[in-house]
């Protein structure tokens, strides 16, 4: 899979495309490759539904594999509101 070259060169890779093109199931895929070849792969999405969809894979949103979540956003808000 040509894929998987672009991935472990460039340690990232965003897959987009349209509905029913076969991201998920790319992913899930390529997911399962490299982890069998003894690579880490985090699997991020951008909705938590999106996420549920790669649930088999162990897939997040960014936001949670980063700590930036409501309560991170909620504080920072607070705090920016405290200074007005």
């Amino acid at each position: 899979m040509e894929a998987i070259g672009v991935i472990l060169q460039q340690h990232h890779c965003a897959i987009v495309g349209g509905p029913g093109t076969g991201k998920s199931w790319l992913i899930k895929n390529i997911t399962k490759k490299l982890r069998k070849d003894g690579h880490v792969v985090f699997v991020t999405a951008s909705t938590g539904i999106a996420a549920s969809n790669l649930s088999t894979v162990g897939a997040t949103t960014i936001h949670k594999l980063t700590g930036q979540g409501f309560k991170f956003m909620f504080t920072n808000v607070a705090h920016w509101c405290q200074q007005f």
